[in-house]
Parts: C-alpha cells; sequence; structure tokens
C-alpha cells in the first residue's frame, strides 16, 4: 500500500512540476515580442514599400527617356520656356539687359545640362531605395549601378534616331556624373539613417 502511495504523490508531484514549468514558458513568451504578428507587418509594410519606390522607379524612367527622346524642335522649345519661366520668377527681363535673348539662351544651355545631372541622380535614388526596400544586397546594387551607367550611353546612344537630336559625350558624361551623385545622396542617407537607428 505505501508503495502504491508514494507512487501516487510522485505522480501528483509530476503534474505540479509539468504544470509549473508550462507557466513559466507561457510567461516568458508573454513577455517576449510577437514574434508572427511583429515579422508579418514588418515584411508587409516593406513590401508596400518596396512597390512604391518601384513603380515611381518605373514612372521617372519614362517620364525622363520620353523627355530626352523629344525631337530638337519641341526639346529646345520646352527647355526655352522653362528658362523664360526661371527669369519671369524672379523678374529679370532679359531684353532690359540689351542683350537680345542671350540671357535665355545662356540659362537655356545650363538648364539643359543641368537636367542631364539631376534626372540620373534621381533615377539613382529611386532604383537604390527600390533595391534597399525589397531587401536585395550589395551585389544587386552594383549591378543596378552598372546598368544606369550603361544607360548613360545608351540615352545618348538612341539620339541620332531623333530628328534634330545628336549623341553626345558630353552630356553621357554629366549623366555618369548624375549617377555618381545619386549614390553618393543614397549612401549618405542610409549611413545617416544607421547613425540613428
Amino acid at each position: 500500500m505505501t508503495l502504491q502511495m508514494r507512487d501516487l504523490e510522485n505522480i501528483e508531484r509530476g503534474k505540479e512540476e509539468g504544470l509549473r514549468q508550462g507557466m513559466e514558458k507561457a510567461e516568458q513568451a508573454m513577455k517576449g515580442p510577437l514574434p508572427t504578428v511583429t515579422n508579418t507587418l514588418t515584411k508587409h509594410h516593406h513590401s508596400i514599400l518596396f512597390y512604391i519606390l518601384l513603380i515611381l522607379t518605373i514612372a521617372w524612367f519614362g517620364v525622363m527617356t520620353w523627355l530626352s527622346h523629344q525631337n530638337g524642335t519641341d526639346t529646345g522649345r520646352t527647355s526655352k520656356s522653362l528658362a523664360q519661366e526661371i527669369l519671369r520668377i524672379f523678374h529679370i527681363e532679359s531684353d532690359s539687359l540689351g542683350d537680345d535673348g542671350n540671357l535665355v539662351r545662356q540659362l537655356d544651355g545650363g538648364l539643359r545640362k543641368a537636367a542631364h545631372i539631376v534626372v540620373f541622380a534621381i533615377l539613382t535614388v529611386l532604383a537604390l531605395s527600390t533595391l534597399s526596400a525589397g531587401g536585395y544586397g550589395r551585389t544587386c546594387r552594383i549591378v543596378a549601378l552598372i546598368l544606369l551607367i550603361l544607360w548613360c550611353w545608351g540615352d545618348e546612344a538612341t539620339k541620332p534616331f531623333i530628328v534634330g537630336r545628336h549623341f553626345s559625350w558630353l552630356d553621357t558624361s554629366l549623366n555618369v556624373l548624375g549617377v555618381i551623385l545619386g549614390n553618393v545622396v543614397t549612401l549618405g542617407v542610409c549611413f545617416l539613417l544607421h547613425l540613428n537607428g
């Protein structure tokens, strides 16, 4: 009889010990993060950001390529109008300076050259940000930079097929400068976020 009582006591003690260990594990789980909910929300958030940036990158590439491949007359008219609008905003009248439109031509030329740098810098920032948001690594970003630099040349190489346009090594180098600037901006922002995060 005492053997049976001891067995029953051991069983009861085992049940109590198992229940106590189960409760401790449950408490530890409650104190820690909820991995399934947190990870799902984080991944979902990044996927939305990735797709938004991807759409913006594709749209920007389309717009800049369309603008870049207008015929000579249309692109000249667009940049000249922009130059005149800038002078108007700053209340500068080209004819009042006695230069017979020379200021408009100079500003127009400067804007056209600056546009190469700006549009490729924006494209680079968007492309690299898209890859980062998608969780793509360093190798993918390097490949993207190589492709962007190739497009710097490709953008100019396709110009001779358009009426009134021509290939320019200067414009190609300005495009590459835009890619470099965009990369530096992206790396700088990533560095600052890393410092703060």
